[in-house]
């Protein structure tokens, strides 16, 4: 670990860390918190998501049929004379796949106001949760559209992800990957590759294409115009949405995770041997919470009202989508809906060069949140960081499958994009990768094969996760000897932790990406031998920290401590009073803030500690002597 690490690791110490939920839990003793989610822009408001606590909800079983019904009389009395407090009216729009409603607003509110509303619905004991219909944005950073023909983010240098000795062991055949984006369009590096697909976005200005959701998943163009931004067209609808031609976003991404390969046209796909099922959830501007949350549950073989039954469910879905505010609870049902049925959910960290704590849904449980590096494999300097990222890949001059026109459909080309849009979909793609190896694995496994088979970063990516795609290796995942010991640091609590166990560390891996990564750091014993004595394991509950000890005197003080958890033998070592032969001392801090204690075995890194960090931490002595890789 070096000094900005050591740094780094006292300010999370340091630091306290709050979340806000942009949802508020229902009844009198509900304590709502401030709303950080993304608001709609008062013109174009989504409306109103409530999920109500199991059967509290009165009336009869709501359907699409109720669409455009006052709220009032189907069993949302008190939420509708809530509304009327401020002056408006609420009305039914749909059931959401998640078990919640949408009800629409009659009149937009501003973003006070429609807080405020919030917090007064919140209030009903019948409601488990209300929130903002939230809209989200694609993830790129579009440049001038280019031609090349070297795909540089593919190879084994030093920024890519070494994918020509992946083909060697799989191309992905027999796994569909759902796009959940602003659709797909006709191109001949992507026809022969797409399956299935369905549009799932409700409101037609947003999608351009004069109907709400269909069975067609094309993308017919999201260009907005300086009247739109002026607020000249539509009755302002699309006030404020940034002027720009048709990105072609969906395509792109759709081209990156498996456009056909081996057809002397453009360029390849990660996983050339899987099929896209698109999933059009953007339009101009970008998209609803609400139809986003649809298209999760739908494109993972879910059930969603008034949609037919998805015949093309996937088992890897890409979002390389995202907003403000910590993740919702319509996208973490959703996510939890789809991880239940096997598909690994692999989204986009964000472009605002900030951490994912405010960056949703890369902040939700459950799925692979990717930064993008560039060609040098350090972090691009619009991408965001965090604790919620699980590795990182390239997204920074990433050439894909596009089309040539400004405004609507014109003829197929190919682009360089930048964006954190653009790295989710290598990952994604190796994920159908290593499922077309194996398809048993979970999408915690899934995780976890790619994480330990990232490469370290050859140049600075801080908070960017577990390491930097490695395609090859995520196949033929690096093998450790028994006693090897790995090492993970939790950037929100500042907490260290050490295992030895491959199903522990598979399984932090691939369900707490807040415990970053620190690869393995030195070897143990796994079992008694003569001189050997065992190390404990504590786990301190009020704070989370981990305590290791050999003394027997104070794994008896320590295991009579209430609040001191003993987790049993975490392997076994020499005291410090018989190091043997071809050891290394690994020496205990103990941070004063806190109490809890810091391990070291890097005695740069010691030396560092004591000498500029000393009014933080105490230098305790050896704790016990392990050996080196």
């Amino acid at each position: 670990m070096n000094k900005k690490q050591i740094l780094l690791h006292i300010l999370v110490l340091t630091s306290a860390v709050f979340f806000a939920h942009g949802a508020y839990a229902g009844g009198k003793d509900a304590q709502p918190q401030v709303d950080r989610s993304v608001q709609s822009r008062p013109l174009n408001q989504g409306g109103i998501i409530i999920k109500y606590k199991t059967g509290q909800l009165s009336g009869q079983k709501l359907t699409l049929q109720h669409a455009g019904q006052n709220a009032a009389g189907l069993g949302f009395g008190n939420a509708s004379a809530s509304a009327n407090k401020f002056g408006i009216t609420l009305y039914f729009d749909k059931p959401l796949a998640t078990g919640a409603y949408l009800l629409k607003q009659s009149a937009p509110l501003s973003q006070n106001r429609l807080k405020e509303l919030i917090q007064e619905i919140a209030k009903d004991p019948a409601v488990e949760y209300v929130e903002p219909d939230a809209w989200m944005r694609r993830q790129f950073v579009p440049n001038d559209p280019g031609y090349s023909s070297f795909q540089w983010h593919y190879g084994a240098g030093v920024g890519g992800v070494n994918l020509p000795a992946a083909w060697d062991i799989s191309q992905g055949t027999g796994v569909r990957v759902a796009v959940l984006d602003t659709g797909i369009t006709s191109h001949p590096d992507l026809d022969a590759n797409r399956v299935g697909g369905y549009d799932f976005v409700s409101q037609p200005l947003v999608g351009n294409d004069g109907t709400g959701r269909d069975s067609d998943p094309s993308d017919p163009g999201d260009w907005v115009t300086v009247d739109d931004y002026f607020g000249n067209t539509y009755g302002g609808f699309f006030y404020g949405c940034y002027p720009e031609n048709s990105s072609w976003h969906g395509s792109h991404v759709a081209g990156t995770i498996a456009a056909v390969t081996n057809n002397s046209t453009g360029g390849a796909g990660v996983a050339f041997g899987a099929k896209v099922v698109p999933v059009r959830v953007l339009g101009k501007c970008g998209g609803y919470t609400s139809d986003i949350a649809d298209g999760i549950v739908w494109a993972a073989g879910g059930s969603v009202a008034g949609v037919p039954v998805n015949t093309h469910a996937a088992s890897v879905i890409n979002m390389s989508l995202g907003g403000e505010g910590v993740c919702s609870n319509t996208f973490q049902a959703a996510i939890n809906s789809a991880r239940s049925r096997g598909a690994t959910v692999v989204v986009s960290a964000g472009n605002d060069s900030v951490s994912t704590v405010n960056a949703q849904p890369a902040n939700c449980d459950g799925v692979i949140a990717v930064s993008a590096t560039t060609s040098s494999g350090g972090i691009a300097s619009y991408s965001n960081f965090g604790p919620h990222v699980g590795l990182a890949a390239p997204g920074s001059g990433v050439y894909s499958t596009v089309n040539s026109g400004t405004t609507s459909p014109a003829v197929p080309a190919y682009a360089n994009y930048n964006g954190t849009s653009m790295a989710a979909p290598h990952v994604a793609g190796v994920a159908a990768l290593l499922l077309a190896q194996n398809p048993a694995l979970t999408p915690n496994q899934v995780a976890a094969r790619l994480k330990l088979g990232s490469k370290p970063f050859p140049a600075p990516c801080p908070q960017c996760g577990a390491g930097l795609l490695n395609a090859y290796t995520a196949l033929v995942p690096p093998s450790f000897s028994d006693g090897t010991v790995f090492r993970f640091y939790n950037l929100i609590t500042g907490i260290h932790l050490f295992t030895r166990d491959p199903s522990e560390r598979d399984s932090i891996l691939g369900a707490l990406p807040s415990y970053q990564y620190e690869r393995a750091v030195f070897s143990v014993r796994p079992a008694a031998e003569p001189g050997l004595m065992p190390v404990y394991r504590f786990r301190n509950r009020n704070n989370g920290a981990y305590f290791y000890s050999l003394d027997p005197a104070e794994v008896n003080t320590v295991n009579n401590i209430p609040y001191f958890t003993l987790e049993g033998v975490a392997w076994y070592a020499r005291s410090p009073s018989a190091p043997g032969v071809g050891t290394i001392p690994l020496h205990r801090f103990m941070y004063k803030p806190t109490g809890s204690h810091f391990y070291s075995y890097s005695s740069a890194e010691v030396a560092y500690i004591q000498s500029s960090l000393s009014h933080l931490y105490q230098y305790e002595g050896i704790g016990f002597y392990v050996w080196p890789l």
